[in-house]
């Protein structure tokens, strides 16, 4: 019968978190692709835990375990009745309502029931385990563990195995097939209780009948410190990389893996981790600074250090979770309804909450804070003496005078200030990591001096910061330009003398390729669009003869570019401005519109993935003049989308060519690599003959799979 329990919570986890990935992956391009889509989405699965487990808890106060169980297992026939699950209207929100409602009420409408049911199933099995006379009676949190395990192998196996092979709509097929195994093992569980007593269990001697508020406290801190670190990692790395399925597992996994750890059998929690908590959030601190003040690192390096922090915090959470769980079977679901309601708090505070008060991913160092005050609330040690504010003066001297120094020397010698400041930080914050009181005073003042890094730099002054639901702007006066960026990546700069103001710099200097294509045709391209706004520095080529169409996702780009920037004001050409998601509002556009659209939709350093897929190319390309042309900027720092690209074309059978201005780089220019795709032979050949574009047929990169928006798979773009 145990084995029967254990195979019934692993698969019920399995299903609810891949069927998590299938409808936020469904969802994604009707909003743009955002990296707050995916945080978003947890939200809504974090509250249905949350309902889950009071439904559970709600059953079993009304019926005995001998009943509550089977009634539980029965109600899973209820979502069978919706199948076969219709996705379609995850396709194309109608922006109606605040994101987040409006993805609530898409989910509701489509994996609601099933998602409620499959979450109460770990909770209502441990209370008939913790009911009967199985020898595992006095331990039913290792069916806990075996929940996580399920919902481990549901992550680890969707990237690897079910994105790649199967395209969404097989990928829900698949899963159904799944929950109607489950609903045959149900009842196979119904059909054995022997096991049970009839009656609920007593206490074991010794355990606690009631829990004291600061108890209830703790467990809620821990709860929300994992939650909320595992969402802020996510929000890190896929800020710069993209809002995918891969790098919204990976930190999931880890979140998971340290459940599972903590709550097994023989609990996994060793003391030199605990001990070294205070170093790892040390280390998590400098990479926070340092990523705001927009250092370069590898993605191979920064991505094991991220992950490694959230594994050590989120394991330090839930080992203290582990070791102050209650004994009295009664207190369990109340102690799970804790964890929850933490966990949904968690992603409120990094969803909802952080953006509106803070311009940075601040979440993250949050999330440090709470697992820090969690450990500081059990702590005896709660005084502050003359060293320990002595030591949080330091502290917060370094972190204003880090970006001073910068600024002074300049980026030149930006390593070796940022390694001298990594060791000063470690030692400052030495006398602190002793006691957690004090760590968590630490917190706080790292977290009220970050602000000041942008006003005390003073190689550049700071006009404006903004954040919402599509990134960070942050706009500067830098020496004779003022720049525009999007995260940690310039996205826009223009020179601040009148004189000069019309000069398209960066990324659109008239010696980059799209640049040079818009400068040679000129006289051809009567109408051309624009996908992303940025700073508005591609309108500097529009002549008075010409009309270009910007399409932008996000309505506050307007507001940057207007204000700070003059590019869309010095226009010649008739401009107009979209706004939406660019593929959504190019459906409208009658056939053969433009002669010319350009794809340069970043999201920080990421690219939305629905904006480069085969369909998405065949909508430009019916938007296109027979002798038409798309160009895509593929600038990354991480992804080479070269290769998609090719393949996509070749899918097409139409012709793909690129160009980069990395040895004949202007000093007003950026490094930057573009991708042109047109199906007109005449056309490629002119960019190849007068422009010098590397045709891809010619030297084509590797062949993968082509990307679509059923399928795409990350791993095959990774530099």
């Amino acid at each position: 019968m145990l084995r029967l329990c254990k195979l019934i919570v692993f698969l019920a986890a399995f299903l609810l978190f891949q069927i998590e990935l299938i409808v936020s992956k469904t969802v994604l391009p009707g909003f743009g692709g955002s990296y707050m889509v995916w945080c978003t989405c947890m939200i809504f699965f974090q509250g249905m835990l949350l309902l889950g487990y009071i439904y559970a808890y709600g059953i079993n106060l009304a019926l005995s375990p001998k009943r509550s169980y089977p009634v539980c297992l029965a109600v899973l026939i209820l979502p069978i009745f919706f199948f076969p699950l219709k996705l379609t209207a995850l396709y194309a929100p109608a922006h109606d309502l605040p994101s987040v409602i409006e993805i609530a009420l898409l989910f509701s409408q489509t994996i609601g029931m099933a998602f409620l049911v499959l979450s109460s199933i770990s909770t209502m099995t441990q209370n008939y385990m913790a009911a009967s006379i199985l020898p595992q009676s006095n331990n039913p949190y290792i069916l806990y563990a075996t929940s996580n395990l399920g919902a481990f192998c549901a992550l680890a196996t969707y990237p690897f195995l079910f994105e790649p092979l199967f395209d969404l709509d097989v990928q829900v097929y698949i899963w159904q097939g799944g929950y109607l195994l489950l609903v045959i093992l149900g009842f196979a569980g119904i059909f054995s209780g022997k096991h049970l007593t009839g009656t609920r269990p007593l206490p074991p001697a010794g355990s606690d009948t009631a829990v004291s508020f600061v108890g209830r406290l703790h467990w809620f801190l821990l709860s929300t410190a994992g939650s909320a670190m595992f969402l802020a990692v996510t929000n890190t790395i896929t800020f710069d990389l993209a809002a995918v399925p891969l790098l919204w597992i990976l930190p999931l996994c880890i979140y998971l893996l340290s459940f599972v750890l903590a709550f097994k059998q023989r609990p996994w929690f060793p003391d030199w981790l605990h001990n070294r908590f205070p170093m790892v959030v040390t280390i998590g601190t400098f990479l926070f600074i340092m990523m705001i003040q927009s250092y370069k690192l590898p993605v191979q390096v920064t991505l094991p250090v991220h992950l490694i922090i959230l594994f050590a915090v989120c394991l330090t959470c839930h080992g203290e979770l582990n070791k102050h769980r209650p004994l009295n079977p009664a207190i369990l679901p109340g102690f799970y309804i804790t964890i929850a309601l933490g966990g949904f708090f968690g992603s409120v505070l990094v969803n909802q909450i952080m953006p509106l008060i803070s311009a940075h991913l601040m979440e993250y160092m949050v999330a440090m804070l709470l697992a820090a005050g969690a450990m500081a609330l059990k702590s005896d040690k709660w005084r502050v003496s003359f060293k320990s504010v002595a030591s949080l003066f330091m502290l917060a001297v370094l972190i204003v005078c880090w970006p001073v120094a910068l600024g002074y020397f300049g980026h030149i010698c930006g390593t070796v200030i940022a390694v001298c400041a990594g060791i000063l930080l470690a030692l400052t914050l030495y006398r602190p990591s002793k006691n957690p009181p004090e760590l968590f005073l630490a917190m706080a003042v790292i977290i009220c001096v970050t602000p000041l890094v942008d006003l005390v730099r003073i190689d550049r002054s700071l006009l404006h910061r903004h954040r919402n639901f599509y990134g960070i702007y942050r706009v500067y006066d830098s020496g004779p330009k003022r720049l525009l960026y999007h995260g940690t990546t310039l996205h826009g700069s223009q020179f601040l003398s009148s004189s000069r103001q019309k000069e398209a710099l960066t990324y659109y200097h008239r010696t980059t390729p799209v640049g040079q294509v818009l400068s040679q045709y000129a006289g051809e391209l009567e109408r051309i669009a624009v996908i992303g706004l940025g700073s508005g520095s591609l309108a500097t080529y529009a002549t008075p003869a010409q009309e270009m169409d910007f399409y932008e996702l996000d309505p506050y780009n307007k507001f940057v570019a207007e204000k700070y920037f003059t590019f869309l004001k010095n226009c010649s050409g008739k401009l107009s401005l979209l706004f939406g998601d660019a593929r959504l509002s190019l459906s409208s556009i009658t056939d053969q519109h433009y002669s010319l659209i350009i794809i340069d939709a970043f999201n920080s350093d990421s690219i939305p993935l629905h904006l480069i897929t085969v369909e998405a190319i065949q909508e430009y390309l019916r938007c296109t003049s027979p002798d038409g042309i798309v160009l895509f900027h593929v600038s990354n720092k991480y992804l080479n989308l070269e290769p998609v690209l090719y393949a996509n074309a070749t899918r097409l059978h139409i012709r793909s060519l690129g160009k980069t201005n990395l040895m004949e780089r202007h000093p007003d220019a950026e490094v930057c690599k573009w991708v042109a795709i047109t199906g007109n032979n005449h056309a490629a050949e002119k960019l190849i003959t007068t422009l010098g574009w590397t045709d891809f047929n010619t030297d084509p990169p590797r062949m993968i799979r082509p990307w679509t928006d059923r399928y795409s798979n990350i791993l095959s773009a990774i530099r």
